[in-house]
């Protein structure tokens, strides 16, 4: 049998840019929330991946290729322009005592395109802990400490704080249990949080676990009022939590005339996997290849038709 990620959208989708509110810079940003151990390790990712701009306003998706496409791996590694061109170094943290390199916007938009030295407010907010933005949610200000980011910002200003990556830019680092992503030249770089499919254990509620390069990552969900179980999907962050937009071919209920769907996660491991999918003629099948499952997915599947 076919490794089932042959046949479905498998670009990783982190989620939208800083959207504004009518007279506000502020906006959601994507969840990517990272967690906790100060113990960090290497992370890099494939370089021939799709990686969505974070720094563009409305990238809230990007569409995914069909199998055999180039964006079959999304989530990677990409050449950062020479850092040195901004105001700091936002993988050294080389601002004075007190202060923090954050990334901002220095000509009045939505976009992340610059960082620079800001003061550190006292009794900083750490990771996966609430936070607050000042002005907007590109100003660079917020309450975060050092090496964080207010993230995920809403129309009140209000965050999480998550874990900007460490290291170098050709060696980034995260806790053990987090993925490297870099974007928008350098400017952003966050420590995306692993999850389980099964489970949907993203940090924060609303978020989706969804498929990354190699593991699932937290990502905020942007199917709005669709979603649901055979909804129509062009993005891999377009379905609802527990179901992830595949190809239509693989649910006889989804229009055929439209080229993804949503369909749930399974459990591999439950007495009767194939129970656990209601579609015609579908199975429960392997979301890896065996014996290439990283260590805890190894019971991901996939509701489809085998092939």
């Amino acid at each position: 049998m076919r490794d089932i990620k042959d046949g479905l959208f498998m670009a990783f989708v982190l989620g939208c840019g800083p959207v504004a509110p009518e007279g506000e810079g502020s906006g959601p940003g994507p969840s990517t929330t990272g967690v906790g151990s100060p113990t960090e390790t290497p992370t890099t990712g494939s370089t021939s991946g799709v990686l969505p701009d974070l720094t563009e306003p409305g990238s809230i998706s990007t569409e995914v290729g069909m199998s055999g496409s180039s964006g079959d791996s999304g989530f990677g590694f990409i050449e950062p322009d020479d850092l040195s061109d901004f105001g700091c170094d936002v993988f050294a943290q080389d601002c004075p005592v007190g202060e923090k390199c954050a990334p901002y916007a220095d000509d009045a938009s939505l976009s992340w395109n610059n960082l620079k030295c800001v003061p550190v407010m006292e009794d900083p907010a750490q990771v996966d802990e609430p936070c607050f933005a000042v002005g907007s949610g590109v100003s660079g200000i917020d309450n975060c400490d050092v090496g964080l980011l207010c993230w995920h910002v809403d129309e009140n200003l209000q965050g999480m704080c998550i874990a900007m990556c460490r290291g170098t830019p050709e060696a980034p680092t995260c806790p053990p249990e987090a993925q490297c992503a870099i974007t928008g030249n350098g400017v952003i770089n966050l420590c995306i949080s692993n999850c389980d499919p099964l489970i949907q254990n993203c940090p924060m509620d609303d978020d989706l676990c969804i498929p990354s390069d190699t593991k699932f990552v937290c990502a905020q969900d942007a199917s709005g009022d669709e979603g649901q179980v055979n909804d129509p999907c062009m993005y891999a962050d377009a379905c609802d939590k527990g179901l992830y937009c595949i190809e239509s071919v693989n649910a006889a209920e989804c229009d055929q005339e439209v080229a993804g769907c949503c369909q749930p996660f399974c459990d591999l491991t439950v007495m009767d996997p194939d129970a656990q999918c209601a579609g015609v003629g579908q199975a429960c099948v392997a979301w890896y290849e065996e014996g290439v499952a990283p260590p805890g997915y190894e019971d991901v599947g996939i509701c489809a038709v085998p092939m």
